[in-house]
């Protein structure tokens, strides 16, 4: 009966699962849709909140990345040369 009651009422967006589970469901279906909340200001883009940024929190920041950039890079060279080494020992055998 629920199913059949679904299908004769609009999509209330997400809420037909849960009404219908609910202890008074039909009120529940009854009840208009939810909408999403809008944020009352907009996200600052990246740019903007690059700009935001103390000139310490900046350093901290470029610091954090080559140290990254820096990690990144060493293991990358410890894999070829792992992978160099396994070739060369592959060869010899």
């Amino acid at each position: 009966m629920a199913h059949a009651l679904a299908r004769c009422l609009p999509d209330f967006s997400g809420d037909l699962p849960v009404a219908l589970a609910g202890p008074e469901p039909l009120g529940l279906l009854l009840r208009p849709a939810r909408r999403a909340a809008v944020p009352a200001e907009p996200a600052p883009s990246p740019p903007a909140r690059v700009a935001a940024l103390t000139a310490e929190e900046r350093e901290a920041l470029l610091r954090e990345g080559e140290e990254r950039g820096l990690r990144l890079g060493r293991e990358e060279t410890r894999a070829a040369l792992a992978a160099a080494q396994d070739a060369a020992e592959a060869r010899l055998a």
